[in-house]
């Protein structure tokens, strides 16, 4: 029969913990012997190997306990969905107080981490990174622009510069403790974070823009920033009304033909070249004027009237599928069950294409259209050229019909 645990072996086992942090900080990891921390917890050495099996053993356990702990925290906040700046105030006061019960575990993991093997210290190092990115969602949540900036990151790591150092001058029994400095560190933090200003030049739109909750925001600051933005890729990213206006109106200075950029991506005759190419959308006039006069009866109010009555039939069809599945406890995929049956039934009706015939018209689009993402792979390109030669086939076929 196994033997059991003896009460208070974690107990024993934190206190061990404590006293080496203790000693690690003072003396440094590779000055501290076994036999010293033994003498500090009261035990003899062979009762501390006991409990752990070396001093090694006692450095990972330190610097990965005390970082797990902050991780946790950090998610525990994050998980109350609290207001913005109500988050921020709370990680930062949470940190603090962790970090006020476990200064000597926290200079370890400053100082003594470095001596860790390389696959402990990456478990660590994730741990670290793991709370730098809570806080810079919180960062990113009461300043969606500082994000769109790349800089939410930046702002969290000088916020950590203030914390991670405390332990170096705040003393246990001065005029100041922890609990007094956590709130001055937040009015500190948020007072200069709300002043800071992404630059006008850089990587505005480096990183994709914040969650929705934030994205009328960012949206707004880009608009207000940055509304006429040169890119790195030599284009020009406009996110004015009045501006892409001007720019739409005035073929004389700028251009929709799209051949000398899509000539390299897709190669000169290629299918996707020859159809983005001749499209409505990448041409000037006169071939844009040309092709939207011959598409314009179909498009106009009179027409698109008359087909309200079959897409509302099609809406009440595609509702009614949906909640017959719901009622026999099937799966709905509200994209492939409904949003993207109402413009494939649409375009289909336009086009006259058979209802029975309509099913590849969805998986055609999606490729012909993915391949204007800016980079592609290898087999996203082959997807789109095979569309564009199905698609076009059973255009003339129907045609032809």
């Amino acid at each position: 029969m196994a033997r059991g645990r003896a009460a208070g072996y974690d107990d024993q086992r934190e206190l061990i913990l404590a006293r080496a942090a203790a000693l690690f900080a003072q003396r440094g990891y590779p000055a501290t012997s076994m036999n010293e921390v033994a003498q500090a917890c009261g035990l003899s050495k062979a009762t501390l190997y006991h409990y752990y099996r070396d001093k090694y053993a006692l450095l990972v356990s330190i610097a990965e306990g005390h970082v797990r702990k902050l991780d946790t925290l950090v998610a525990e906040v994050l998980a109350q969905g609290l207001a913005p700046e109500l988050r921020l105030r709370a990680l930062i006061r949470r940190i603090v107080a962790e970090y006020a019960g476990a200064q000597h575990a926290h200079r370890v993991l400053t100082e003594d981490v470095r001596f860790l093997a390389p696959a402990d210290r990456e478990r660590v190092l994730g741990h670290e990174r793991a709370v730098v990115a809570g806080f810079a969602q919180a960062v990113a949540g009461l300043r969606p622009e500082l994000a769109a900036a790349a800089l939410a990151k930046p702002m969290t790591m000088l916020l950590f510069g203030m914390l991670n150092w405390m332990f170096t001058w705040v003393q246990p029994d001065g005029a100041l403790d922890h609990d007094t400095l956590a709130p001055m560190v937040a009015d500190l933090f948020l007072g200069g974070l709300l002043a800071v200003q992404p630059p006008n030049a850089g990587g505005l739109l480096a990183v994709q823009p914040p969650n929705a909750g934030g994205l009328l925001r960012w949206y707004a600051a880009l608009r207000e920033q940055s509304p006429v933005r040169s890119m790195p890729d030599a284009s020009v990213l406009l996110t004015r009304y009045r501006d892409c206006e001007a720019v739409y109106r005035d073929p004389r200075l700028f251009s929709s033909d799209k051949r000398a950029e899509f000539g390299p991506k897709y190669g000169v005759g290629s299918p996707l070249f020859e159809h983005h190419t001749s499209s409505l959308v990448f041409n000037d006039p006169p071939l844009h004027s040309r092709v939207r006069r011959l598409i314009a009866g179909a498009l106009t109010a009179r027409a698109t009237d008359a087909l309200e009555a079959g897409v509302t039939q099609w809406v009440d069809h595609l509702l009614d599928r949906i909640a017959e599945r719901a009622a026999r406890g099937e799966p709905v995929d509200l994209i492939a069950d409904f949003a993207s049956a109402i413009p494939v039934e649409v375009i289909g009706n336009l086009l006259g294409v058979p209802q029975r015939e309509r099913g590849p018209l969805r998986d055609w689009s999606l490729a012909i259209l993915g391949a204007l993402e800016p980079s592609l792979d290898p087999a996203q390109l082959a997807l789109g050229h095979q569309a564009v030669t199905d698609f076009s086939a059973y255009l003339r076929q129907l045609v032809a019909q």
